[in-house]
């Protein structure tokens, strides 16, 4: 593809955030007669600019993803982006201006805990390492945030500053206005098809729907050996592209690896923890409902 013809698309931008369901999002809409969705599914082409807005980035390399397709949508499903801004917004601007942006947002409290597992399940955090010791590590450094604004690829770094939605949420909405469209975690999971029905009349698409498996997807489970654990994500991070287009054998080594090494979690844990993160989030949710007046009801039920 070429930058002439990247004009000529429709870029569905899904910028976030993290643990809130953009893998089914994705998932629901490959095979869509209008959109071109990629092997890969989190591309993080922009992604490096969140840290180092001075980085230059080869657009060429981005338009490979997108190569010989004649749908007028193509999709983009990188979470990392809504942390980037303006300076992700402009470089995406010298491009294209048909752009269509998706933020999926999560009860903060939530969403931590569920970062904390993907911490756990990769790797990133160390498995001895309690919810309780992790939030008060991301306390610290969050502290350090607010003081010198870095962002940091550090699971202690990136744990409570992305939940922070009113942080980074008015840039999006002052770029794009009616082409940002919100849909609420709690609300896809409920019931999925009328929220994916509420998106594509959002962003004038026809989607079939009916042969959609609506199951959640990417789950959290605990791994009994972390070095297995990082070594089936370090496999199948590889050979997603290879993965995806084999999804029987995908499910396969899954339901393989989940019963050789993973557990279930206990759906009632960390009730003092939630206590304790939902009251850090308290002034954050706050500023969202006064920057989401529309959309206050849905943000007061996370408390």
């Amino acid at each position: 593809m070429t930058e002439k013809s990247f004009k000529d698309k429709t870029l569905i931008l899904v910028v976030g955030v993290h643990k809130a369901a953009t893998t089914s999002f994705y998932e629901y809409l490959t095979n869509q007669e209008e959109i071109f969705t990629p092997s890969i599914k989190e591309l993080h082409f922009f992604t490096p600019l969140v840290y180092n807005s001075n980085v230059e980035l080869n657009i060429n390399k981005y338009l490979k993803y997108f190569e010989n397709t004649t749908k007028k949508h193509i999709l983009d499903v990188s979470p990392s982006y809504f942390y980037g801004g303006n300076v992700i917004i402009d470089e995406i601007r010298k491009y294209t201006d048909r752009v269509k942006i998706v933020l999926i947002l999560r009860d903060p409290t939530e969403r931590f805990i569920s970062f904390y597992k993907q911490g756990i399940k990769t790797g990133r955090i160390k498995n001895k390492m309690s919810l309780s010791a992790y939030f008060e590590q991301c306390k610290i450094e969050h502290s350090k945030y607010l003081e010198n604004k870095i962002h940091y690829d550090t699971f202690t770094n990136r744990g409570l500053r992305e939940g922070c939605y009113s942080l980074y949420i008015n840039e999006w909405l002052t770029n794009f206005k009616e082409n940002l469209h919100i849909i609420f975690f709690e609300d896809l999971v409920k019931d999925s098809k009328e929220e994916m029905d509420i998106f594509a009349e959002s962003a004038n698409l026809k989607l079939n729907l009916n042969q959609v498996s609506f199951e959640a997807v990417n789950v959290s489970r605990k791994p009994r050996s972390q070095f297995l654990g990082k070594i089936k994500s370090k496999l199948f991070r590889q050979n997603e592209s290879f993965l995806r287009k084999n999804k029987k054998l995908k499910d396969f080594l899954k339901k393989l690896y989940n019963s050789i090494n993973t557990t279930e979690y206990k759906k009632e844990a960390y009730i003092e923890e939630k206590l304790k993160i939902s009251e850090f989030y308290e002034q954050y949710n706050k500023k969202l409902v006064n920057i989401l007046t529309n959309k206050a009801e849905k943000i007061k039920k996370w408390k």
